[in-house]
């Protein structure tokens, strides 16, 4: 149930790494704690991965964590997929989330996305598998501007 998917892939073998110590960077100072997992691919995840259970899940769009200077800060503690809405099918995502906040019942979902309107996408993904799952599950969004500025705050 766990292993690889069906796509014969071994980079697909669902995996939970031992937490890291916090370290610093001299570059870039303190490098934020999360939990490390793979994969890390939303469509590659199946729902029923046991890092998933309870889980603190940051959902972030694929330019957002290249894009953002804060992204182990807003990571730290959580469980991080990623999918693109632009290139990905929205329909498909929401199902996968549906199928995914039903079975492992996150505790949190954070939504990372930049300020683009198609990333709005990932977002309306998220508000609409909430709303089809019949589950109460706080939930988030960030959106980081282009400039890797945070735009929400």
């Amino acid at each position: 149930p766990h292993g690889t998917l069906g796509c014969g892939c071994s980079g697909t073998t669902v995996q939970e790494f031992a937490p890291r110590k916090r370290q610093e960077s001299k570059a870039a100072g303190p490098v934020g704690e999360r939990r490390q997992t793979w994969p890390v691919k939303l469509r590659l995840v199946p729902p029923s991965a046991p890092f998933l259970k309870g889980a603190d899940i940051l959902l972030a769009a694929d330019c957002s964590a290249p894009a953002s200077a804060r992204f182990c800060e807003i990571a730290s503690g959580k469980v991080v997929l990623i999918a693109c809405p632009k290139f990905e099918d929205n329909q498909e995502m929401r199902a996968r989330l549906v199928a995914l906040f039903t079975e492992a019942r996150p505790a949190s979902v954070t939504v990372l996305r930049m300020e683009v309107p198609c990333c709005g996408g990932i977002e309306q993904a998220v508000r609409r598998a909430l709303e089809n799952c019949g589950k109460l599950i706080p939930w988030q969004v960030v959106i980081i501007g282009t400039d890797g500025t945070r735009r929400d705050v």
